[in-house]
Formats: structure tokens, C-alpha cells, sequence
């Protein structure tokens, strides 16, 4: 057993018994840290108390037991919903299921740190990459109910009818029948022929992503009450925004998509010739497309003056630049724009502000004063006002690796 893996075991065995945590030595502590990114370790908690240890921080340990994190016989980290699936072989009762859910939700609920962004985009970057397995070699744009009806009525059911405003999709599992049934809204698709409207097809992604992603599909065929989703990245729950990660990677697959995302800077109309060749709305066709860019730029959306969620390029990860905690735009030209957006008048197509106003640099300092370029997209369909951020690679050239 390595030694990372007996660290792991110490730690959640103390957790498991409720007692006061006896931090990993400082070797351990190295040796967590140095393989959180090459093992996707998914526990954010424990690599806040490893980075406490190798920084002289001190700790802030969790008070209650998580005894569901931990079994015996582990001989590496996995999800507490699995863990416990195993060990009760699928015979859960409703107060365990909630529990399970709440236990997940306290250690990857939070990005407070990096380490605690490592972790969740860990998920989220694995969710997308199955999803991308499942359509190489494919052309755009890709036909997820295709994906969906090639699975066979043996193993998943599919029903799309206009739902109204109950639900985009849902995915269950029939223990009599053995199989799924995937539900699907078409109230978007309108007078659409031929094919389903962006957010009808983003849909039925999402649910395939609780379809085709492991412990998603376990949890339902455990019993795991299913979750009536609602548009694209709305939700906080680490489970839903795997799926919509998911869905992204389907529908716009990193093979066909990065070379047309980097031909040049990202702009707001190459967002909207990507989001045609795609058949994606712009807001997943922006997420998507800053994701895959090869240019220090993000993207922000904003909804009821709240910036409700802000994806960074590699580039700009890789020099320090963090996304925001959900508040208020501290941009004045952004602040304006919104507001505008809300009260249904037009919105300017640009405006500038610092880094600062946008982003968590933690320790860096020296980064907070660099010029931002906004661009703004209003998406009325959707409620939601599209930031895209872009900053001169001139500014970034001296900053990466300090």
C-alpha cells in the first residue's frame, strides 16, 4: 500500500471514529499534495488539511464523524455513495440516501481554496472526457438522441413531450423493467424540424450524462431518488454539474472544436458561428469554447445581477487566475450592462475593468491590477447576460510561473 493510500486510510479512520484529527506528517502531507492532480483525489477537505501541513498553516478540522467516507478494506479514495452502495449491496434506506447526498455535498460543495477548485474541476473534466469517448470520430453536429436510442430499449427508454415548465429532463431506473427512462422536454423545440432545439438536445446530453457516468447510474439503480434538471448550469450540486459537463463534452467534442476555437482570439462572433456549427445554445457553446481556447480569456454569465458562474481558459488557469464566488459584478462598466440587461434595454457591446473586479488570485497579488476586456451577450431566452473576459497575452507573458 502506498504511502499516500495509507495516509488517506489514517485520516478518514480518525474522522470515522469522530476524534480529533491528528494531522499526516509532513512527508505524507508532501506526498498527498504532489499526487492530487495525477490521482484526482476527490476529498477537498483532506487536501485543505495536506496543504495546512507542507504551508505551517493551521488546521481547521471538521467537528462531526464522516464515517461514510471511510471502509475498512479501501485501498483508495472513492465517492461516499459508491463506498456505502458496496458495502450495503444497494439496500439503502431514505434517511441514508440523504445522508450520503449531504456528505458529498459538505466535501465538494465549497471552493474555497485551489485545492477545493482542483478538486471539483477534477469531476467536471472527467465527466467531459466520457463524453467524448462516446463520440469520436463523430461529425457535428452530434445527434445525442442518436447516442441515446443506440443503448437499445432493453437497457434505455427514451420519452420526449412537451413537460411545460415541470422539467428539462430526468433519467430513472425501473427495477421491474431492469432498464432507464430518460425524459426529455420539447417545449423549446417549437416549429423546429428535423432536429431539437439547442436546449432540447443539451437535454437530453445532461441526462445521458446521469445515464453513462458510474456512480450516477449506480445511485439510481440503488434507489437514489432522480432529479428533475432544469436548463444549463443552474445548479450548485457537484452531481448536476457533472452532467452538464457531460453534456458540453458531447455536444461539442475538444477534436472538432479546438481547432475552430483557436483560428484566433475568442470573440462573441466566433462564439455564435460555433454555436450554429454545433447546434448549442451560446451559453454551453461560450463555456465550451473559453474551456478549450488556447488564449488567456473567460467567460462570466450573469443572471439577476449575480455573477451565477465564470469558466477560465488553461492559460489563464495556469497563471493564477481563479473563478469568483457568486456576488455582485464589482465591474462598473459590467454593473451597467447589467442592469440594463435587466430592465429589458439595450446592453453595450463592451467594456473594460481589471482583473481585480473578477477573479481570485489567492496569493498572487501582483495579478489583480492587469486591464480586462469585456464583451458582452445578452441571451434574453435564457435570462442570462454573457460576459466574455479577455486579457492581452502582452500583460500575461511575465506573470506565468512567478
Amino acid at each position: 500500500m502506498s504511502n499516500k493510500d495509507s495516509s488517506l486510510k489514517r485520516i478518514l479512520g480518525q474522522l470515522q471514529k469522530g476524534a480529533g484529527l491528528a494531522p499526516p506528517t509532513l512527508d505524507e502531507a508532501e506526498a498527498l499534495m504532489a499526487g492530487a492532480e495525477e490521482t484526482a483525489i476527490e476529498d477537498s477537505r483532506l487536501l485543505g488539511i495536506a496543504d495546512a501541513v507542507v504551508s505551517g498553516k493551521p488546521l481547521d478540522c471538521p467537528k462531526e464523524p464522516f464515517d461514510l467516507w471511510f471502509e475498512a478494506d479501501a485501498t483508495s479514495m472513492n465517492d461516499c455513495e459508491q463506498l456505502v452502495l458496496n458495502r450495503n449491496k444497494g439496500d439503502l434506506d431514505s434517511e441514508s440516501k440523504k445522508t450520503i447526498r449531504n456528505a458529498e455535498k459538505k466535501a465538494l460543495g465549497k471552493t474555497r481554496t485551489k485545492l477545493d477548485w482542483l478538486a471539483r474541476q477534477t469531476r467536471l473534466d472527467r465527466a467531459c472526457q466520457a463524453a467524448e469517448e462516446i463520440v469520436m470520430g463523430q461529425v457535428a453536429p452530434i445527434d445525442p438522441l442518436a447516442v441515446a436510442v443506440s443503448e437499445g430499449r432493453n437497457l434505455l427508454r427514451i420519452q420526449g413531450e412537451d413537460f411545460g415548465d415541470a422539467f428539462d429532463g430526468q433519467l430513472k431506473y425501473h427495477h421491474s423493467h431492469q432498464c432507464f427512462l430518460m425524459l426529455y422536454n420539447t417545449k423549446y423545440d417549437g416549429s423546429v424540424q428535423d432536429s431539437h432545439h439547442p436546449r432540447t438536445r443539451f437535454s437530453i446530453g445532461h441526462e445521458l450524462g446521469h445515464y453513462f457516468l458510474d456512480k450516477h447510474r449506480a445511485f439510481l439503480m440503488g434507489g437514489g431518488e432522480p432529479h428533475q434538471s432544469r436548463s444549463e448550469f443552474k445548479n450548485d450540486d457537484i452531481v448536476e454539474q457533472e452532467a452538464d459537463a457531460f453534456a458540453a463534452g458531447l455536444l461539442m467534442p475538444s477534436e472538432l472544436a479546438r481547432p475552430l476555437v483557436n483560428e484566433d482570439n475568442l470573440s462573441i462572433p466566433l462564439i455564435q458561428e460555433l454555436a450554429s456549427v454545433f447546434n448549442l445554445s451560446l451559453v454551453s457553446t461560450s463555456l465550451k469554447a473559453v474551456q478549450l481556447s488556447d488564449f488567456p480569456c473567460a467567460v462570466v454569465g450573469i443572471r439577476q445581477g449575480l455573477v451565477c458562474w465564470c469558466f477560465c481558459s488553461k492559460p489563464l488557469i495556469d497563471t493564477g487566475f481563479y473563478p469568483p464566488e457568486k456576488r455582485a459584478p464589482k465591474s462598473n462598466s459590467a454593473l451597467a450592462a447589467s442592469s440594463a440587461f435587466d430592465a429589458g434595454d439595450g446592453v453595450a457591446e463592451s467594456g473594460s475593468s481589471y482583473t481585480k473586479h473578477w477573479f481570485r488570485t489567492y496569493d498572487r497579488n501582483d495579478l489583480e491590477n492587469l486591464h480586462v476586456d469585456e464583451h458582452y451577450l445578452p441571451v434574453r431566452s435564457m435570462g442570462i447576460l454573457i460576459v466574455l473576459l479577455t486579457i492581452p497575452e502582452d500583460e500575461l507573458d511575465f506573470k506565468v510561473g512567478e
